[in-house]
């Protein structure tokens, strides 16, 4: 009903925009019923295509694997600079770091024996790191492990991260039926880390909010929310 008075209007009016978004509304059902369609005839990735995504794939994960330092990843790294990979990272870099080494091993990069190592010793190091109520802070020094300042804590990072961490989680769980010592300890070094993570630090009471984040140096949440539906 909306399409068509939008564009019975157009035509009076003359306005091209109210014609067009008259249309759009008029056929945005049909186009919404078949793209919902299910595809009978999946296509292919090529075999080209294969290798070619297989080779991104593989140069990612070696981005993480070469410019770690202490097991914490670079921020970014840059060809045209002197010290090309910076000496800092963040809560979500680490666990983009966790991620990727769960892919390198889904991919056939890694070993298995490999992967775990690695996650073992990602893990240790977050344990070390120094947090605010359990939560990681914006930025370390990967050379020094100490925060960076200023001395923030944020919402949707420590999200992120927490997020990575039930990832692994579940990750490790498929691997039990190996039996490794290894596996246990890690899945109880994870749900030690997310239990210590204290989210009602960053939850506004008043508004029922959560704030974007927690200035350390001032003592008290920014003055700034996620709406509801991110809350």
């Amino acid at each position: 009903i909306v399409g068509f008075i939008l564009t019975i209007s157009g035509i009076n009016s003359n306005s091209a925009i109210s014609m067009i978004l008259g249309l759009m509304w008029i056929f945005a059902p049909l186009a919404m019923y078949v793209m919902s369609k299910k595809i009978r005839n999946k296509r292919k990735i090529s075999d080209e295509s294969k290798s070619y995504l297989l080779s991104v794939g593989k140069k990612t994960w070696l981005f993480f694997k070469e410019n770690m330092v202490n097991y914490l990843p670079s921020d970014n790294y840059q060809e045209d600079r002197k010290e090309k990979a910076v000496k800092r990272t963040s809560s979500t870099n680490i666990g983009l770091e966790i991620l990727s080494t769960i892919a390198s091993y889904d991919m056939k990069f890694e070993s298995e024996e490999d992967t775990l190592n690695l996650l073992d010793n990602i893990i240790n190091t977050v344990q070390d790191l120094p947090k605010w109520n359990g939560h990681l802070y914006n930025w370390y020094d990967i050379e020094t492990l100490k925060p960076i300042p200023p001395y923030d804590i944020s919402s949707v990072d420590s999200g992120n991260f927490i997020g990575y961490l039930y990832t692994a989680k579940g990750f490790l769980k498929q691997l039990e039926k190996s039996d490794t010592v290894k596996i246990k300890e890690l899945i109880i070094k994870i749900d030690s880390i997310i239990k210590e993570t204290d989210f009602g630090k960053l939850y506004d009471e008043e508004t029922g909010l959560f704030s974007i984040g927690f200035n350390t140096e001032e003592n008290k949440l920014y003055d700034s929310y996620y709406d509801l539906l991110a809350s």
